[in-house]
Order: C-alpha cells, then sequence, then structure tokens
C-alpha cells in the first residue's frame, strides 16, 4: 500500500483490500465523484468491523460490540490504518452512508 500521494487514492486503495466489503468502496467512490472538495477528515462513514478477539477495543467504536463485532463510526482518512491492522479481519458496509461535513 501506498504511503503517499492523493489521500483519497490511499482511502480508495486501502477500500480495494480483501478485508473491506466491496459497497463500502463502491459508496466512498460515488461520494468521491459527486463531491469534488470531498474532505476525508471530516467525512464519516459507518460500518461494521470483524476483530480477532471481544478484547479488542478500536477508536471509532460506537460502544462495547457483540461479541467480536464492532459498530464503528469514524472518518474515512482513517480506513488505510484500521485495514493495515492486523486485529482487524474485516469491515462491512452498514446501511448508513456517509454524508460530507
Amino acid at each position: 500500500m501506498t504511503k503517499e500521494g492523493n489521500p483519497l487514492d490511499r482511502i480508495e486503495e486501502a477500500l480495494a483490500s480483501q478485508k473491506v466489503d466491496p459497497a463500502m468502496k463502491h459508496d466512498f467512490s460515488s461520494l468521491r465523484t459527486q463531491t469534488p472538495d470531498l474532505d476525508p477528515d471530516e467525512t464519516q462513514v459507518a460500518f461494521t468491523a470483524a476483530v480477532i478477539s471481544s478484547n479488542v477495543v478500536l477508536e471509532g467504536a460506537l460502544g462495547p460490540g457483540i461479541g467480536n463485532i464492532l459498530a464503528m463510526q469514524m472518518p474515512y482518512s482513517a480506513i488505510p490504518g484500521l485495514v493495515e491492522n492486523p486485529e482487524v479481519i474485516n469491515l462491512q458496509a452498514s446501511r448508513e452512508k456517509a454524508l460530507p461535513a
């Protein structure tokens, strides 16, 4: 994964990971196309994260979770770090979509 370059490209690359539900990448790509001034530090995304154990705590979790599944909300800019986290098994799109700030 590229560490430099356009942050939006880095996010799109992270969302292409096999750890990530393809719907999340599709949602981001659509949002990016429709919002020319998209700020990935301000635009939030809601999703669920499966982690390796119920003891894992992630920044952006909306509560303690159910078993190893956490409800998450965070800015898109945090997604690459989450995808790189070895404690994260996968990310699944939520019905709630990201909204520009």
